[in-house]
């Protein structure tokens, strides 16, 4: 009888949980939006590995508010580009397309951090991710300088996830830019 009473108490409190995030979550405005509905974000970036090498990325990401579990959250569509300069050349992408969920684990009035997690399609393989399908994730930090603009500093990681043999993955840092409409 007592293992019955505590399945029902965690069931109760596992609903109880969930309602009263639900309503929380509706109450206050996005962190990452304010009282905005849509954003626009700027990415560039430069590959790092054991040093900075010549191979920069440039994103363009539309994100809308969500939350994950009673967190503040967006949902982005990203375009990206990759480009290197000489003998980086090889790890060029033309194209990737991606979807990815942010979610932030501390916010404030001013600086915000968070965490994301993307899948991703590529225009060519490379020898360090020898698949077309990459997952994406990225860790920042972020100040609000407006209502509606913040920048943010960025760790991006891409990887196969070891679908395929070579999976060595690329590491960018960057500055991002974004603006709430």
């Amino acid at each position: 009888m007592n293992k019955i009473w505590n399945i029902l108490f965690i069931i109760v409190l596992s609903i109880f949980v969930l309602i009263f995030t639900t309503f929380q979550s509706k109450a206050a405005p996005n962190t990452l939006f304010n009282d905005n509905k849509h954003q626009m974000s700027l990415y560039p970036g430069i590959s790092l590995r054991d040093k900075l090498e010549n191979l920069y990325v440039f994103e363009i990401q539309y994100s809308q508010g969500n939350t994950f579990f009673g967190l503040d959250g967006r949902q982005n569509i990203e375009i990206l580009t990759a480009q290197g300069i000489g003998a980086f050349s090889k790890y060029n992408q033309h194209i990737i397309l991606g979807i990815s969920e942010d979610v932030i684990l501390y916010a404030d009035d001013k600086f915000y951090t968070g965490a994301s997690l993307g899948a991703y399609i590529k225009s060519a393989t490379t020898d360090r991710i020898s698949s077309k399908f990459t997952f994406g994730q990225r860790i920042f930090v972020g100040l609000h300088i407006s209502q509606k603009n913040a920048i943010e500093i960025f760790v991006r990681h891409f990887s196969n996830g070891t679908l395929t043999e070579s999976n060595s993955g690329q590491n960018f840092i960057g500055v991002g830019y974004t603006i709430n409409f």
